[in-house]
């Protein structure tokens, strides 16, 4: 057993406590409300210097661990998602993991122990962790959870249609459970003019992009006619884009990018997008949008 590559992917630093550094916004003393004494959990496993735990909590998630067999190695995780008061989130937002070997809970435990020292403020970004986990720290390590589980053939039961549209559904659950406000979105972006007339609105989540320009995506080219210029409902759309695709409610995950023009946002601001509006599709504060004379001409945002 390759004890040097298991301390490089945290088993043995889960031994000893030593998990990565915490968001750098948040404070670190002692009493926190995520603040978990690792050496009381109960041990499920061990060999020689390997030992595994028999569950892993954090204000995000409850996982709990069991052995299948012993030779070889076999175990099984099951991952619940928490509410703010660390209650579970959904009967549907659990799932679990099956067949996994030394390694592959190995990077179960390195993944969703990095979340340790995580408080829920930390939900949309988290500068201390490594940069495919600073944005939605809890949704990019179930990303990282299903490929891992892609790559080692490993089992995973859940109640969604895909992973993705488990991944989207936590992410909504979570920030209405949250109650995540628009100036919490609000640093997320960066606004620069590519180009006279032609801004672009960069972030580094596609959660967080998809979930912002949905409605001004579909209000502008839906194939639905009832919704492409028209007053929409969140969930009218949710209900038509599930019924015609396979994988479920994956919108957020499968859009790059999006290129909307002006007369779309100047809709927007007369309210003829519908309501309600989400906290990611509502100005922070007071904002005046460039536009031309041509109502159905002008500025391009991308």
């Amino acid at each position: 057993m390759d004890l040097e590559y298991l301390a490089s992917v945290g088993i043995l630093g889960y031994q000893s406590g030593l998990w990565p550094s915490p968001c750098e916004s948040q404070p670190s003393a002692a009493g926190a409300e995520n603040e978990v004494d690792i050496a009381e959990q109960d041990e499920l496993f061990s060999s020689g210097e390997v030992r595994i735990p028999s569950a892993l909590n954090n204000v995000f998630f409850q996982i709990d661990f069991s052995l299948a067999s012993v030779a070889p190695p076999s175990f099984a995780a099951c991952v619940l998602a928490l509410n703010r008061h660390g209650l579970p989130l959904s009967k549907e937002l659990s799932l679990d993991i099956d067949d996994m070997d030394i390694s592959a809970i190995a990077e179960v435990l390195s993944v969703f122990g990095q979340l340790q020292q995580l408080q829920r403020h930390c939900f949309l970004a988290a500068t201390g962790l490594p940069p495919m986990f600073r944005h939605v720290p809890p949704a990019a390590s179930l990303c990282r959870i299903f490929a891992m589980a892609q790559v080692r053939r490993c089992k995973v039961h859940f109640q969604h249609s895909s992973s993705e549209e488990f991944v989207c559904s936590y992410f909504d659950a979570m920030c209405e459970d949250l109650q995540v406000s628009a100036r919490d979105f609000e640093g997320l972006y960066t606004l620069t003019e590519v180009l006279p007339s032609v801004y672009s609105v960069h972030t580094d989540s596609r959660l967080v992009l998809g979930s912002t320009f949905l409605r001004f995506q579909e209000y502008y080219e839906c194939p639905n006619p009832e919704i492409r210029h028209h007053a929409f409902e969140f969930n009218q759309f949710k209900t038509w884009y599930v019924q015609k695709n396979r994988g479920g409610f994956d919108y957020y995950l499968q859009w790059p990018g999006f290129n909307i023009p002006s007369w779309v946002l100047d809709d927007a601001r007369a309210g003829k997008l519908g309501s309600p509006l989400r906290p990611q599709e509502l100005p922070a504060g007071p904002f005046h949008w460039p536009s031309t004379n041509d109502e159905r001409d002008g500025p391009l945002l991308s």
